[in-house]
């Protein structure tokens, strides 16, 4: 404990009256937590990236959905997904944002596969597969997020399909 702090948590304050009491105690407390803070986040992110490097991996992700309708039949209509790379200091990048329709099964796939390095164990790949309803504005969507250790031990990529169930019927659109 630094010798300020020490000097601060010692001293005592006598205020004439109580109601001074809690104030003085509050700024006290401000003045200790803000100190400690600055001391604290004097790396920011890039500490946080060197600290948490991990092998530099690289994965191909494939998606794709079925989409129905609250009473199971196949949706039809408008898909889009939204597919991007999150860095360990919250940099984004490789965005891609595509559309589509689902087909007679209420089925998707982009046709697209998507392909991320990670080198960090805060890294992370997020998919946002998302449907709306253009009547009510009504939305749906189905996500996940991946980070290093969700795709480290996948090496010949992730595959997934995301199922959705809308909470509407096709005659509510």
């Amino acid at each position: 404990m630094s010798t300020l702090h020490h000097y601060f948590l010692s001293w005592k304050l006598k205020p004439k009256n109580e109601n001074m009491k809690k104030p003085v105690n509050l700024i006290l407390l401000f003045i200790i937590i803000s100190n400690f803070t600055i001391s604290c986040g004097e790396g920011g992110d890039e500490d946080l990236c060197t600290l948490d490097k991990e092998p530099l991996i690289e994965r191909a992700f494939s998606f794709s959905t079925i989409v129905q309708y609250k009473n199971a039949e196949p949706y039809q209509g408008d898909i889009s997904i939204v597919v991007f790379k999150e860095y360990c200091n919250d940099d984004i990048s490789g965005k891609y944002e595509l559309e589509g329709k689902g087909d007679e099964d209420g089925f998707w796939r982009p046709g697209y596969q998507f392909v991320y390095k990670f080198e960090n164990t805060f890294d992370r790949v997020t998919v946002q597969f998302m449907v709306i309803n253009i009547k009510t504005e009504q939305r749906e969507q189905a996500y996940e997020i991946f980070d290093y250790l969700d795709v480290k031990g996948q090496y010949f990529g992730i595959e997934k399909t995301y199922y959705i169930t809308l909470p509407w019927n096709a005659e509510d659109e």
